[in-house]
């Protein structure tokens, strides 16, 4: 599974389930939400889908939210080489019969079927002009950037939203870029990882998009991260919330500081004493 950092995947509590449950979650890059691309790429699609189909009368999107569904579990997805209704039913999706206005004997029939074809008629409009102006919007900002390990970067950054790098005031009037940092490891096609030096408390590992060659001479203002930061205080223990025995070795429930409860874990009373 692929996630952000938010401190609710990056607990003691999931990073246990998931070692229990032999699932792997994989942090996306730092300042790089793109990386957790499905889950956005989903939400903006669904959000695309009701904008199109309310672009008229916003107010109604919640009578075409089960159009929104239909049009995107029956759609050909690029990733899926297929659509995601015959991923989950092994099958093609049931197509939809055109009506012709006055068949239906029933008005309230006529007038149901009628709005639906033109809701879909003009939804598809709407998604083409859609898909053409977010290509063409790619298209004019994309470049592609490729590194070679050993390769000198400057790293981009912005130090007022990482404390671990602003440590004066005016933080967003310091430099942009960081280095040079030497490529140690290339992380799938569009994430490397850099060789910091010791004692820098930042993950290492960046987006292509943050990082740039650097030449001799080039950036004279790139600034170099911090090294000298205070060590995070060791937790300390609030209480003991319940005890048990496991293979003869007592153990006990340890609620810490600065978490809660759901956060608590079990610890040997051995180690406790010797902390």
């Amino acid at each position: 599974m692929v996630s952000d950092r938010d401190v609710t995947f990056t607990s003691a509590f999931w990073r246990e389930l998931f070692r229990l449950s032999g699932t792997k979650l994989c942090f996306s890059s730092a300042y790089h939400p793109q990386s957790d691309g499905q889950t956005e790429v989903v939400n903006r699609t669904v959000e695309m889908y009701l904008r199109c189909f309310t672009s008229a009368h916003p107010t109604k999107w919640m009578d075409w939210l089960s159009w929104a569904e239909y049009s995107y579990n029956t759609s050909f997805h690029s990733s899926l080489k297929t659509t995601p209704f015959e991923v989950v039913y092994g099958r093609p999706p049931p197509r939809l019969l055109p009506y012709s206005p006055g068949i239906s004997k029933l008005d309230a029939v006529d007038i149901a079927l009628r709005t639906r074809d033109q809701i879909l008629q003009s939804l598809g409009q709407n998604l083409l002009h859609a898909q053409q102006r977010m290509k063409a919007t790619f298209d004019s900002k994309h470049r592609h950037v490729e590194f070679q390990v050993g390769d000198r970067v400057l790293l981009k950054l912005q130090p007022y939203k990482q404390l671990s790098v602003g440590t004066r005031r005016h933080q967003k009037l310091l430099p942009k870029f960081y280095g040079p940092y030497k490529i140690e490891q290339r992380i799938g096609p569009v994430a490397y990882k850099l060789e910091f030096p010791p004692g820098i408390k930042l993950h290492p590992v960046f987006h292509v998009s943050k990082l740039k060659l650097f030449h001799e001479g080039d950036f004279p203002a790139a600034a170099t991260l911090p090294s000298s930061l205070p060590e995070a205080p060791s937790p300390h223990p609030i209480t003991v919330l319940e005890h048990r025995v496991v293979r003869n070795v007592p153990e006990v429930l340890i609620h810490w500081q600065h978490t809660s409860p759901a956060e608590a874990s079990w610890e040997t009373v051995s180690s406790m004493q010797q902390r």
